[in-house]
């Protein structure tokens, strides 16, 4: 009896997980310029490097989350995914909500210098968030491993630096 209640559970797991994998959000595309410009790890004279990162996880894996970057869009990010961006050096804090699920919102604050990269790990939670400042060697890593979001601001305003 007790056999066939781990083959069941086996079962139940490996269907679950491959229905987890099949409705994951898709990735809008990016252009090649800003994932270029991402994989660089350099930000521009003056400014700092923004890297929100999603990694893979059940809870909502449908489901993009919204990032703002001090009250303004940051984009969208689906798991698997990541939004970069530049920033000038100062304080500033990105807001995290979901379109459904988890209510509410999440904010983080924080202070970059000119010439670094900061790296931020956010999952969704049952019950909310998780946000975490990473290190520079591992944010780079997942960096490498995931794709970046087309749905960001930094995508737009690259287009308008380089023109119509």
């Amino acid at each position: 009896m007790k056999t066939n209640y781990h083959i069941l559970l086996a079962m139940v797991l490996a269907i679950s997980s491959m229905g987890c994998k099949s409705i994951s959000a898709p990735v809008r595309p990016s252009s090649s310029a800003l994932a270029q410009r991402a994989v660089q790890f350099s930000p521009p004279p003056g400014k700092a490097a923004i890297y929100v990162i999603r990694p893979a996880q059940l809870v909502a894996a449908a489901q993009p989350m919204d990032v703002q970057l001090d009250n303004v869009r940051f984009g969208s990010v689906p798991p698997l995914a990541y939004l970069y961006g530049e920033v000038d050096p100062s304080e500033h804090c990105l807001v995290f909500t979901m379109r459904v699920g988890p209510s509410g919102t999440r904010e983080y604050k924080f202070t970059v210098e000119a010439g670094r990269c900061y790296f931020f790990d956010v999952a969704v939670r049952v019950g909310g968030f998780r946000i975490k400042a990473i290190d520079e060697a591992e944010g780079r890593k997942l960096v490498q491993k995931y794709e970046l979001s087309g749905d960001n601001r930094f995508e737009r305003l690259l287009k308008n630096e380089d023109g119509p």
